[in-house]
Parts: structure tokens; C-alpha cells; sequence
């Protein structure tokens, strides 16, 4: 038995040319023409993808090779019934015949569904292949299917969909196989301040939940000052990117001047947003308040040395062990106790030592070696303050350093 030549369906061959019977298979999405052995030239085949796969297995039962045409403008809807095709036929004991995939045509315009017509949960998809976009610098398939618990072809759907809605924003990186942004990105989605950080340090949404707000009524202390995005963007890319960023830095100390850094982790203090980064102009591990950075252009072409690593700072790898207690001036400490969820009327803390000082800065912790700070504004005390010894933003720890 030998395979048929297949030509696109406006020029089916016929029969004599095949050398056997076409069996020409037509329906809304697709036509099928299979070269195979003596058969009746005409089978009425209904709309409908079922019918297409039984046809398709009593054709692989006589062909060697199949060649599908599609007539579809949805090669990703295509793809889906290929694969479950190729599943009918083997699932079902045919023989495996090998079949073949053309699209001939031009993809015509569709007009686009507007983002307020997708569903709630498709919306959620296509702001998660912006967030990593914009804020990560990639985004592949296999995160939509581990973020979403949804099937490949969904995934494919979806950032198809984005590209469709954003072709500006988005681009394939053939090198990496994964999906970049674009110069000139311009978000889809309103991306508030806060939600973005949360997302960054605590994960991208609730998958349990479709709300658009909480259960309940619910109230938090403003934040005085935001991370501008297009400046976070640029940093939080280079995060992830490992790469070095050249910008303008507003210090208190300096005053404005040209850095080239090395951001490695954001830092919350409680009450603004930092950068962890190897500063190049100091030569040394620093905090950097992003309010301040200004003009921030990432340099993927210059690399990171070793010892800008985050693995060698080492205040960053330094763990410090706070114990706190009851304000000893306090009038009922088994409040307090209740309060923090103190255990034998203390509370242990392991926490970096690049992040301790904003820890008991912001809990309010009387740092002093004779508990002098008021308890009415200080309700806990550092037992062990000697542990700050070292400790380089120990200065923002409350009382201390002062006299005993």
C-alpha cells in the first residue's frame, strides 16, 4: 500500500490520481483528504467532530499516511482536536497511521472580545501574563498551568488571547522559549501599588476564590508613599533577571548621584519598600529605598560578579535571634504576653540580621539595656540586646545604644 500525494483541498486529486479511492472529509472546521485503497468515492460525512474521528479511524485502518487541511482561523482550536484525534485512534486499538497538519489559508481578522466580555477566571489568567511580564520579564506556559491547575491547550488559549489583545507588549524569545515584554510596554490591566508588592512577596491571588473583594469589611494603616511601577518594574526585572541597573539614587547622606547596582531582594520595613542590592559605588550590601531611585535602565549585557552575589552578603546570611518580653514597666504584661502569643512569657524571633532593625523599629521594641523608653508607647523589650552587637541597621532598633 502506498501513501497519496495530498494537494490543498480546492485541488483534490481524484481518484485515478491517487491510485485509489479520496475519501474527502469536510466539516465546518476542517477537511480531511486520505489516499487509500479501493473504496466507495462518496461517504456523506455529517457536521460533526465524532463523526470526523470515526471516519479517521476506518481510514487509518487502509492508509498509510493521512494529510489534514484545515479551513479553521483557530489553529489552536485545531490543535486541540488533532490531539484528541491521535487519542481516538490509538485509544481505540487502529493502527497507528501518521497524519499530517497544513493550514492553507490566511488567518482573517477577528474582531477582538473585549477584556469586560472574558470570563472572571480568563481575566485572572491574561493579568498573570502581564504581572510576570512587566514585573518578571517572562512568562511560559508552565506557569499558567501551575499558577491556574489549567490544561496545556488553555495556556496556549491564553496567552494567545494576550497577544491578541496586546501584541505591543508581548514577544517570543525563540533563544529561551519563553515569552517577553516588549519596549514601550503599556499594561492592559490597572495594577494597584499594593497589590503588585503583595503579589511579589506573598504570591499572585487567591485561585479559591472569584471575588472581587474580601468576605468582609476589612481596613488597613495607609502606606505614605508608593512605589512608582515604572520604576519598581524595572527593578523588580532585574531581580529576576540577575542583572545589574544604572540609575540615579536620592540618598539623604549624598544627596543625588549616578549608581550602578546590583538588586538582589526586596525588603518591606513596615513602613516603605526596598532593595536589597550590592551598591558598586560603595562597594558594599545596601538597602535602597525605591521612592528614591529615579531613571532606573537595567544593563543585561554587563554581568554580575560573584561577589555581588546575594549568597555573599552577609547580613543578609547572618541570622539574629531577638528575644522579647514584656516591657518590664508594664502594669498587666500577661496582656502583652496575650497580645504576641508568647510562650512562657516571651517570644522568639529568628530574622536576618539585614532586616532586624526594621522589625523592632516597627513593633515599637525598647532596644535599651535598662528598659528606660516609655511603656505606654513601647510595649515590648529586647531582653537580649547584646545581640545587636554588629548589627548595621541596629541604629533604627529604639533605644539603642543608650548608657545603662
Amino acid at each position: 500500500m502506498r501513501a497519496a500525494g495530498i494537494n490543498h483541498p480546492a485541488d483534490s486529486p481524484d481518484a485515478a490520481q491517487l491510485g485509489g479511492t479520496a475519501i474527502d472529509v469536510v466539516t465546518d472546521k476542517h477537511r480531511l483528504t486520505a489516499g487509500v485503497s479501493p473504496r466507495p468515492p462518496n461517504i456523506a460525512v455529517p457536521e460533526g467532530v465524532q463523526e470526523l474521528f470515526e471516519l479517521v479511524g476506518l481510514a487509518m485502518q487502509v492508509a498509510d499516511h493521512i494529510v489534514i487541511h484545515s479551513a479553521s482561523h483557530d489553529p489552536f482550536d485545531d490543535i486541540k482536536i488533532l490531539n484528541d484525534l491521535f487519542d481516538y485512534v490509538h485509544g481505540s486499538g487502529q493502527p497507528g497511521a501518521t497524519y499530517t497538519y497544513t493550514m492553507n489559508h490566511e488567518p482573517k481578522s477577528l474582531e477582538l472580545t473585549p477584556l469586560d466580555a472574558l470570563s472572571q477566571s480568563q481575566r485572572e489568567r491574561l493579568a498573570f501574563i502581564e504581572f510576570r511580564l512587566w514585573f518578571l520579564g517572562d512568562v511560559r506556559r508552565p506557569d499558567l498551568i501551575e499558577r491556574f491547575g489549567i490544561a496545556p491547550a488553555v495556556a496556549t488559549r491564553d496567552l494567545a488571547a494576550y497577544r491578541e489583545h496586546a501584541p505591543q507588549n508581548i514577544a517570543f524569545d525563540g533563544r529561551r522559549k519563553v515569552y517577553v515584554p516588549i519596549a514601550g510596554f503599556v499594561p492592559l490591566f490597572a495594577h494597584r501599588p499594593e497589590r503588585v508588592m503583595s503579589a511579589l512577596s506573598r504570591g499572585f491571588g487567591d485561585s479559591q476564590s472569584r471575588q472581587p473583594v474580601g468576605y468582609l469589611s476589612c481596613d488597613f494603616p495607609l502606606r505614605l508613599n508608593q512605589p512608582p511601577l515604572e520604576v519598581l518594574a524595572v527593578v523588580t526585572r532585574s531581580i529576576h533577571q540577575a542583572q545589574p541597573v544604572e540609575m540615579l539614587y536620592h540618598s539623604l547622606n549624598r544627596g543625588p548621584s549616578r549608581r550602578v547596582v546590583v538588586p538582589l531582594a526586596l525588603v518591606d520595613s513596615g513602613l516603605r519598600w526596598h532593595i536589597r542590592a550590592y551598591d558598586r559605588l560603595s562597594q558594599d550590601f545596601r538597602d535602597l529605598v525605591i521612592t528614591r531611585i529615579e531613571a532606573p535602565v537595567a544593563l543585561p549585557a554587563t554581568a554580575v560578579e560573584a561577589h555581588e552575589c546575594l549568597a555573599m552578603d552577609p547580613e543578609w546570611n547572618r541570622q539574629v535571634t531577638l528575644e522579647l518580653v514584656p516591657h518590664p514597666q508594664q502594669a498587666r504584661p500577661e496582656i502583652v504576653a496575650r497580645d504576641f502569643a508568647m510562650q512562657d512569657g516571651r517570644r522568639i524571633l529568628e530574622v536576618r540580621a539585614a532586616i532586624a532593625g526594621y522589625v523592632l523599629q516597627q513593633w515599637s521594641v525598647d532596644c535599651s539595656a535598662d528598659h528606660r523608653l516609655a511603656p505606654t508607647h513601647y510595649r515590648l523589650w529586647l531582653r537580649n540586646h547584646e545581640v545587636l552587637q554588629g548589627v548595621r541597621n541596629a541604629l533604627l532598633a529604639p533605644g539603642y545604644g543608650l548608657d545603662g
